[in-house]
């Protein structure tokens, strides 16, 4: 007798499968995880990153640009930076050891070493 005949009737034939786990099935279809992900995650990054420059831009106060100023503000932006320099002390180079200082200060100072050269008899005058 053949197998289909040692069934019973109304049993239902079973069928072979071969041995696979569960996961090889998954396996058979194509790879598209992989281009998903190429995909969204940059376009993801670049929107974050203009949620947080957009966020910064709010939130920063609006800088004037020089070049919308009117030639009178610049000039007086100008005098302004030279005054501030002309009176205050700070650094030109911190690591060259270099400073300046007051205009005042640097005329009291040259008028000084000029007195004290001239009462030396080192004048700087050519002869």
């Amino acid at each position: 007798m053949s197998e289909s005949s040692t069934q019973t009737a109304g049993t239902p034939q079973a069928r072979e499968t071969p041995d696979r786990s569960p996961s090889q099935d998954d396996d058979e279809g194509p790879k598209t995880w992989p281009i998903g992900t190429v995909i969204v995650v940059p376009i993801g990054l670049l929107l974050f990153i203009g949620i947080v420059q957009l966020m910064f831009l709010i939130a920063s106060p609006a800088k004037v640009d020089s070049t919308q100023l009117s030639p009178e503000q610049k000039l007086r932006e100008r005098q302004s930076e030279d005054q501030k320099r002309l009176t205050t002390y700070g650094w030109v180079d911190f690591k060259a050891k270099t400073a300046y200082i007051p205009i005042e200060r640097a005329m009291e100072l040259q008028a000084a070493d000029a007195a004290n050269s001239k009462a030396l008899g080192l004048s700087k005058e050519p002869k």
